[in-house]
């Protein structure tokens, strides 16, 4: 049954990273609210998260992770905008962002929109990245980037800055670790896209390294050139960003989505997880926060691997329990990891 708070809501001031919690009548936390983030973590009815075709892990959490309409500020409970958003999200079973993330694992089924797009079902990595239309004109193959979200879906799409990209058929249901979390945030959620890597834009930027390094979000863990050795700031819903080998200088290279915490202790993030940041719409290593964490690989950690989800391994040297789509072994075994929560 749905967990809705009975009686009148305390609301308290927390630090590291600073934040509002909702206290109900009984003293039990219902709610989290990031400064600077779009992402809220509510309390819900308790969910099993599970990959058993990739790993025998699992996350039982009761967070649930869901978009506010705007970055939250301190005293932001007195307003009138959260008062109406408020009754609708507390013990709701709508998807929430965890739930979408996990439309997309092995095993997913297949939902289509009324206009025949289908929007989820088992996700894969590209094609081979140097064949077909990514050929240059002297008949040397090229390198080719990942697939973004519209590449899954299949349909073009014109961002706020009036370009319009438009999707390679031998790409469909395919993604990259920063596509698949503009797909899970953006298309499905309604966070801000920009069309490409744009420090002037306001929405997600394209690439791990340019969501890591930019100013949307809050950062929750600092980058750094160091792994991480306290990651218990990190909450659902935050980003986590990763260095790669493929990539020259320290430039991140997969970015993804935390889950939380399985049975043992270590940390589980959904596919395409390489950083850590709590998201807004207007911010490795470090974290940044928007109430999930996600990690994503950059293109060129993706290239050359079939598709398919496999282990991952986590900010603090552990095997992960990770949804992977089939990239790049070992992403996480360079040495900086940031978490971020959105926010715009």
């Amino acid at each position: 049954m749905a967990l809705v708070p009975r009686g009148p809501l305390h609301f308290e001031r927390i630090g590291n990273p600073a934040r509002t919690v909702a206290r109900d009548p009984r003293g039990t936390v219902v709610a989290t609210f990031t400064d600077g983030a779009r992402t809220a973590v509510l309390t819900g009815p308790s969910r099993t998260f599970a990959e058993p075709r990739t790993t025998d892990a699992k996350v039982v959490t009761k967070s649930w992770v869901r978009l506010l309409p705007k970055p939250w500020a301190r005293g932001a409970e007195r307003g009138g905008w959260f008062r109406t958003w408020l009754t609708s999200p507390l013990g709701s079973r709508d998807p929430d962002i965890l739930a979408t993330a996990f439309e997309y694992v092995a095993g997913a089924p297949v939902r289509t929109t009324a206009a025949g797009v289908k929007y989820s079902g088992a996700a894969r990595y590209a094609p081979d990245t140097t064949s077909g239309s990514g050929r240059a004109a002297q008949g040397k193959p090229k390198p080719r980037t990942g697939s973004d979200f519209y590449d899954y879906l299949g349909i073009p799409w014109t961002f706020l800055d009036t370009v319009t990209r438009r999707p390679e058929k031998d790409r469909a249901r395919s993604v990259d670790s920063s596509g698949y979390v503009r797909l899970v945030y953006g298309y499905r959620s309604g966070f801000p896209l920009n069309s490409r890597d744009n420090a002037a834009g306001s929405g997600l930027q394209r690439t791990p390294d340019a969501i890591a390094h930019g100013r949307l979000g809050v950062p929750v863990i600092p980058l750094t050139d160091r792994r991480p050795t306290v990651i218990q700031q990190l909450q659902p819903g935050d980003l986590v960003f990763f260095t790669t080998r493929e990539l020259p200088g320290k430039r991140i290279g997969h970015i993804g989505i935390c889950l939380g915490l399985d049975p043992d202790g270590d940390g589980y993030y959904a596919q395409g997880l390489r950083g850590a940041r709590r998201r807004q719409s207007a911010g490795h290593h470090h974290a940044r926060r928007g109430s999930l964490i996600r990690v994503a690989r950059s293109q060129s950690s993706e290239r050359g691997h079939e598709s398919g989800t496999r282990p991952l391994i986590t900010p603090h040297s552990k095997k992960a329990r990770v949804s992977d789509l089939g990239l790049l072994h070992g992403a996480g075994d360079e040495n900086r990891t940031r978490a971020l929560s959105l926010g715009s």
